[in-house]
């Protein structure tokens, strides 16, 4: 009784930590997920955390995965954003060991370079 209960108790914490998610984009490929609660402000530029589902397996370095975590720099103002670290797990929504992790920050690009950061920076940006 006591496992089950203490296994109930870590899926809801997991589930309530995945709930302030929010879908940006699903496409046939897989599902874009931004946190816009926990979105952190410095000066003029949000930090915020995106999460992407995939249907398929990506490999990146070797190493095959169905999520990707990474946390992004956007400037609204500029029409910025860059990519500040990125973690792939074998599992969707982040679930499972971190298989591989960055933690380089990437040079700014403009926010209509990839569908992906368009997204992302309309995302947090259009809420201002």
């Amino acid at each position: 009784m006591r496992i089950f209960l203490f296994s109930l108790m870590l899926s809801m914490c997991s589930w309530s930590a995945q709930a302030a998610l929010s879908i940006l984009v699903e496409t046939r490929d897989g599902i874009l997920y931004i946190d816009k609660e926990a979105a952190e402000k410095n000066g003029n530029i949000l930090r915020v955390m995106s999460t992407q589902d995939f249907h398929k397996p990506q490999t990146l370095n070797g190493h095959d995965y169905l999520s990707a975590k990474a946390w992004y720099d956007i400037d609204c103002d500029g029409k910025k954003i860059r990519q500040v670290s990125l973690e792939i797990f074998p599992e969707n929504m982040a679930m499972g060991p971190t298989l591989h992790k960055e933690a380089e920050a990437q040079a700014w690009l403009a926010s209509d370079q990839s569908r992906r950061h368009e997204a992302i920076w309309k995302g947090i940006c259009s809420q201002r």
